[in-house]
């Protein structure tokens, strides 16, 4: 499938923020992973975990620490022990490790 990620204005970060609380089915989530792309591809400059490898490391480290996140973020209302597409978005965002 091509995708084309590319949105006339960059997402930042609060913004990546608010349309992860949005997320509720598969299609919410691409939509995320959309944004996310055009993000680091507009900003890598933004992004903790700018390449694959430390994309999964960050990934890896979200599953397993991502109430953590939620805390550090102030992110209520979201069950990590209940698979969700809004956790699984949770998951991508936290792995980004986003500076700004």
């Amino acid at each position: 499938m091509n995708r084309n990620f590319k949105r006339e204005s960059i997402m930042y970060e609060d913004e990546l923020k608010d349309e992860t609380a949005r997320v509720e089915r598969r299609n919410d989530c691409s939509e995320l992973i959309d944004s996310l792309m055009a993000n680091l591809s507009e900003a890598p400059e933004d992004w903790g975990n700018d390449d694959l490898d430390k994309y999964l490391d960050g990934f890896a480290k979200a599953v397993e620490n991502i109430d953590d996140y939620y805390q550090k973020h102030g992110i209520t209302g979201v069950d990590s022990s209940k698979p969700s597409w809004r956790l699984f978005a949770y998951y991508l965002l936290a792995a980004a490790d986003l500076k700004k």
